[in-house]
């Protein structure tokens, strides 16, 4: 019974800890795009700054992360890096002089 209890007690730490990581990668990532959107003019800066819309996508997925479009978000992303994946794939066999 001690060792269950114990067991419960290193997970609800884990969970603790996780949840203390998260939020401070969630601050870390509002201060990227903070730095990001320093500029006259935040919507030129966040839509011409990669990696303050990178930061953005994130966030925002990060806030719908339990919903339907987050899912669907997700595996469009999957379906756009296959494509990548597929046309670099195709473009250097078709380079390629055997």
């Amino acid at each position: 019974m001690s060792s269950r209890l114990e067991v419960l007690v290193t997970r609800k730490e884990l969970l603790v800890a996780r949840a203390s990581l998260q939020r401070l990668q969630a601050a870390h990532q509002v201060e990227a795009l903070r730095e990001g959107l320093r500029w006259p003019r935040p919507i030129a800066a966040l839509a011409t700054n990669r990696r303050a819309l990178s930061v953005a996508g994130a966030l925002l997925l990060f806030v719908l992360a339990r919903t339907r479009f987050a899912r669907a978000a997700r595996w469009a992303g999957i379906a756009v890096a296959v494509l990548g994946i597929v046309r670099e794939a195709s473009r250097h066999g078709d380079s390629r002089q055997d």
